[in-house]
């Protein structure tokens, strides 16, 4: 448990206190209105395994892309590392399904929503977590339930909805799952690629999976952990990107 712990330290970031957002307003496209981007999920948006002072989360690598396509747009990150979709936590925050209203309602010209929630969700708690003291296990079919309410959420606010898969988690050091576990987020995945629901998928998990082992991730994109993606792995996530789907 000391070197769990010890590697958590390791790819922890720092906070930003008291800071809990910045609304900026810009002088509109020609022939159109401002729009940003919002990027709502865990640890994953929330950049979990850059390097501090890096400026390199999924969400900058975005930025940067678009500024060099010369179409620069706003961005949002309403991510909560830990966070889960079903799971209100002391620790966490509330679940997705609660805050994700408040979060389209409260910020300004938001367009287009990227969704990443449900690791947590099919984490095994550890005994004695009081973090997860409200956490359960869940079923795929659970979790595509509170995926439908965020897309629909995000439809009745004019916001386009992309949902990213959930990165592999076997072999992780937090959050823990197993074989069910697995099979769960394999179920979800499909879903995600598959249904047409979203209106445009981001394939997190395809981008960073091992090639020889796909439930873990590939070793140069994550960080000790086994799980967060490093400054290359986002910087991978957010090159697949067609920038037309925004």
């Amino acid at each position: 448990m000391e070197h769990r712990l010890g590697i958590l330290r390791q790819v922890r970031h720092p906070a930003w206190y008291y800071l809990t957002a910045v609304d900026v307003s810009a002088e509109p496209p020609a022939g159109g209105a401002p729009s940003a981007l919002m990027v709502f999920g865990d640890s994953l948006f929330d950049g979990v395994g850059t390097r501090p002072g890096t400026d390199g989360r999924f969400s900058d690598k975005l930025v940067e892309r678009l500024v060099a396509s010369h179409s620069p747009r706003g961005m949002v990150n309403a991510s909560l590392a830990g966070n889960s979709l079903l799971h209100d936590s002391p620790c966490y925050g509330p679940k997705g399904t609660s805050r994700f209203e408040k979060e389209l309602r409260s910020r300004t010209g938001v367009s287009t929503v990227f969704i990443h929630l449900g690791g947590n969700d099919i984490a095994t708690a550890a005994v004695g977590d009081m973090c997860m003291a409200n956490h359960r296990p869940v079923t795929a079919q659970e979790l595509i339930a509170g995926h439908r309410r965020l897309i629909r959420l995000a439809h009745e606010y004019g916001v386009k909805a992309i949902g990213v898969t959930v990165l592999p988690l076997m072999g992780a050091v937090f959050p823990f799952t197993d074989d069910r576990g697995e099979r769960v987020r394999q179920k979800l995945n499909h879903w995600i690629r598959t249904s047409g629901e979203y209106d445009a998928v981001v394939d997190a998990d395809r981008t960073l999976a091992d090639p020889g082992t796909p439930t873990r991730s590939r070793p140069g994109y994550v960080p000790e952990d086994g799980l967060h993606p490093n400054d290359a792995g986002y910087l991978a996530m957010s090159s697949q990107i067609d920038l037309n789907i925004l």
